[in-house]
């Protein structure tokens, strides 16, 4: 199978994502998201300038919620 074909066929996932689409996609506002990060709950990577979110820690975020403060993340 040709990578063209596994794009086409939706195999790859996104693996990183913006802050923008994080705050759009879990609908939670800028300023969440730069706690949530840093308070650990959302794993980030710099590119450049750029920073973003790891798919697992966001699947994590939408999935299971964040932990209260206080609380192991």
């Amino acid at each position: 199978m040709t990578i063209d074909n596994t794009l086409k066929q939706g195999a790859l996932r996104q693996r990183l994502y913006s802050i923008k689409d994080v705050r759009r996609g879990a609908g939670i506002s800028h300023p969440t998201v730069w706690r949530l990060i840093a308070r650990g709950v959302l794993k980030t990577v710099k590119i450049g300038r750029r920073t973003f979110v790891t798919d697992e820690s966001y699947e994590k975020l939408v999935t299971q919620g964040a932990p209260k403060v206080g609380e192991a993340a």
